[in-house]
Order: C-alpha cells, then structure tokens, then sequence
C-alpha cells in the first residue's frame, strides 16, 4: 500500500492541494504549485454586490487546479461512491488508487482546530489499511502554524465523516508520466504571468454573469463591504470572521502569494519588487486584522479611516504589478 512505499505528507497552499501535490510527488511528477495555481486561474478573483457574498477566486479552488493539471495531461475525476462506500475504500487503498476524499470538518477529532471553527470540506488522501483502521494523509491542518496529521482512524468513523459530503472523492488519473513531465519542462511561466496580471489591472465586469473581475471585484467589494459594516448589526462579528477566513482560503491571498513566490525566482536580484510585494502582502495581513477589531469599535470614524486604508493598500498593489509587466 502506499503509505508504506516512501510517501510522504506536505503542506501546500490550501487542503486540496496538498492531498494533490502529496499523491504527484509519491508519483515523481514534480509541479510548482504557485504555478499550477495560476494556471488554473487562481489570480482572477471576481465578486459583485447582490450576487455573490465574498470576493474569491472566480471558480472553485478545486476547479482551478482541475483546469491546470488538464494543461498538464492529468485528469482529475470528480466522483461519486455509488457502491458499498466501505468495500470501495478498502478496494481502493489496496489497489493503490491515487484518490482524495472530502471530508466534514466538524467530525474531524484529530486536531481541535476542525471542530472548533464552522464545518467546512476538507480533502484528505486515505493510503493505508489494516484492522478495519485506514490510514490518512492530512497535508493542511490550519493551525496557527500550518500543521499535518498521519495517522490511523476507525474506517467506521472515517465512513460516517466521509457520509456527510455524499462519499464525494477526486480521481487522479495519469496516462503517460513521461508526457507530463515533458510539458512541465516547456511551461513558459513568465507569459502566463504577466497576462495573468494584465487581465487582473484590467478588470472589468462580464455582461452575463454581472460579476466584475480583477481590480474591479475589489474596488466593488470595497463598497459592499464598507456598507456592510455600517449595517450588518447583531450578525457583524460573525459576518467579520466569515469575511477573514474567505479571503485566506478562497484565493484571494492564496494568488498574492503564489505571485511573490514566482516573482523572487524570475528577479532574484530586484530586491525592491520582492520588498514591495513583502509589504503589500504583510499590509494586507494586518487590515485583515483591522477588519476583525471593527466589532470592538463600529463608529463611522474607524470605518472611513479603514476604507482609506484599504484604498492605499490597492494603489501600492497595482503599482507594483506595473512594474513587474514593465521588467516582463
């Protein structure tokens, strides 16, 4: 089984990344993971008042690294279990299926992090069995410091957590290694790049969905935002800490790191870029936190001096995506 073959669990940038980069790495596949994500169209985050509540990538997380590893000749199955859900996992773990489960948060007893925060999907890689026990592979616990779990549970709690999301999995499917990492190889990162930041400053919104994109998804949520804290009443806080916790796991800090990460290899000399993405990322963090104290002082005061901030922050932001096009 492959728990027992030199597998090993890493963090990546969020949980199904990690389950996904664990099962190519055990593969010898070797991907760049703040490149798949852009591949994927991580960095086009969209959001428009009345249609959608918090400002994200414009697809789901999985879908952008579905969308990238089709790029690379690896299909990812979204699947069903429609058989004897405990049959099929002890099928699948003996037969070395290379497949991720999503499970329910909220059931997740190996670390109080899960069932002390709202339930939420959660993939997980399953690559071991033995005594009606399976073997997890978790590469994103979110901990403070971001932590993982190995480790083995009852397959029976496994199945009742499992349960919750319908036995929903995701397939690795790989025909050709070799291909792959051919194409890997001829990946040109510094185009994809740079259109990526070019549609990104341009913004805009689409016709048929009525969601803007881009700089215009923020400049848009801005004003939701700064409506919402004037109105949202007994549900602020709650409100504050769904906002918080969209905008860490739901792209839109996940693409400013993936940026930064590529960016210092491409310029490794340019050490003013580097320092300037530091800070807008580091400023960033901190009008997070900005954000979350509004519940201890909702005046109109902290309010408009926190939309000031907000609008300084994406200035310094495009200007330094200007300047790394220009160096492109």
């Amino acid at each position: 089984m492959i728990y027992e073959k030199g597998y090993k669990t890493e963090t990546s940038i969020d949980c199904f990344s990690s389950c996904l980069f664990n099962h190519l790495d055990y593969m010898n596949i070797c991907i760049n993971k703040y490149e798949t994500f852009l591949l994927g169209g991580g960095l086009d985050v969209s959001f428009a008042w009345g249609i959608k509540e918090f400002l994200s990538t414009d697809q789901h997380i999985a879908d952008v690294y579905i969308r990238a590893m089709q790029l690379y000749g690896i299909e990812l199955h979204k699947m069903v279990c429609e058989t004897n859900p405990k049959d099929f996992l002890i099928s699948a773990i003996k037969s070395e299926k290379n497949i991720m489960i999503l499970l329910d948060t909220s059931k997740l007893s190996y670390n109080k992090v899960f069932t002390r925060n709202e339930a939420t999907g959660h993939f997980v890689n399953v690559i071991g069995y033995r005594n009606n026990q399976v073997y997890i592979s978790d590469g994103y616990v979110p901990t403070r410091v971001l932590s993982i779990f190995e480790g083995w549970i009852s397959i029976e709690a496994l199945l009742d957590i499992w349960s919750v999301y319908g036995y929903y999995y995701i397939e690795i499917a790989i025909t050709d290694i070799e291909e792959v990492n051919k194409i890997i190889s001829n990946q040109n990162m510094i185009s994809t790049i740079k259109l990526d930041l070019q549609h990104y400053l341009n913004g805009g919104v689409d016709n048929n969905t009525g969601l803007y994109h881009g700089i215009s998804a923020i400049h848009n949520f801005q004003r939701y935002l700064e409506y919402v804290l004037k109105h949202e009443g007994k549900e602020l806080e709650k409100f504050l800490y769904r906002l918080v916790y969209n905008f860490k796991i739901k792209g839109f800090f996940i693409g400013k790191n993936c940026i930064y990460n590529l960016i210092i290899n491409i310029f490794p000399d340019d050490n003013v870029i580097e320092k300037e993405m530091q800070e807008n990322i580091r400023n960033w963090n901190i009008t997070m936190l900005k954000i979350l104290k509004i519940r201890f002082e909702p005046s109109n005061e902290y309010i408009g001096r926190l939309k000031n901030i907000i609008c300084v922050l994406i200035e310094k932001e495009i200007n330094t995506y200007r300047k790394i096009i220009d160096r492109m």
